[in-house]
């Protein structure tokens, strides 16, 4: 896609040549400093319109495709901060970000987009419960890449976000089979003598409609309080093959191997 398309954005906001990310120019920096960066006060002073401000999501999804994720991202960033915080295109701008972070191995940035994004399918307008479900379970899914490869407290994060009331839900109900990776952080962290009651309780109630061999080892009752139990080496294997896997992407649940084939556009 031609930048033409977005020329009265390039006053505002330009691709850096050293780094490939998208900064503010100087006027841009003024325009966001003073809170001028509306869609009425662009438009009256900017000629930015709501076809110029579509074409910037247009160019970023053509800047995905194209592999350019970090320019996609921060296309994105502007772009959601223009339109209806519980529209449609706010929710699709913070999926497109969220997944273009993480293709582009910026783990914290999307840690905070995965947050953000939560809260956008709490707000979004018309949306029914069923597409609600569905929205959770495939954050719940792109969130392991995130967990995974954050610096430190990925897995306190990932048994804070799986335990919530309605991420819980969506997993029983929809995912059933996240439970493993769960089980996998509680049994392997510290905190695991106070969350292990928790997620027993859990498994207990899903045991009739799902089995899985990491989180229904043999006799887990009485073993997942010990360190060196058959559950917390499954569930240690499970989560650094399937979830983290190694560097080089040889294995096929693994994030390098995985990221290596997420190439589909921005819906």
């Amino acid at each position: 896609m031609h930048m033409d398309a977005i020329a009265p954005f390039l006053e505002l906001i330009a691709i850096h040549p050293e780094t490939g990310t998208v900064v503010p120019t100087h006027t841009g920096a003024e325009v966001i400093s003073s809170g001028e960066f509306t869609p009425d006060l662009l438009a009256e002073k900017h000629g930015i319109t709501a076809e110029t401000i579509e074409a910037l999501y247009r160019c970023a999804k053509f800047r995905y495709e194209c592999g350019e994720y970090e320019i996609a991202a921060d296309f994105l960033k502007y772009y959601r901060e223009l339109v209806p915080v519980e529209s449609e295109q706010s929710l699709r701008a913070v999926w497109g970000k969220f997944v273009a972070d993480i293709v582009a191995t910026r783990f914290e940035d999307a840690d905070k987009d995965r947050d953000e994004l939560r809260g956008a399918i709490s707000r979004a307008s018309g949306m029914s419960e069923l597409q609600s479900l569905q929205h959770r379970s495939w954050l719940l899914h792109w969130s392991l890449f995130v967990f995974c490869n954050l610096p430190q407290g990925g897995k306190e994060l990932l048994i804070e976000f799986f335990l919530l009331d309605s991420n819980l839900n969506a997993i029983t109900l929809n995912c059933p089979w996240l439970l493993r990776y769960l089980t996998a952080a509680v049994l392997t962290s510290k905190k695991r003598h106070v969350l292990t009651k928790q997620l027993l309780r859990i498994l207990t109630q899903e045991s009739i409609g799902y089995s899985d061999p990491v989180r229904d080892p043999p006799s887990l009752p009485t073993q997942a309080s010990r360190p060196k139990t058959h559950a917390a080496a499954a569930a240690a294997a499970v989560c650094s093959c399937v979830c983290c896997g190694p560097p080089d992407g040889s294995c096929p649940g693994s994030c390098a191997g995985v990221l290596g084939r997420a190439r589909r556009p921005i819906r």
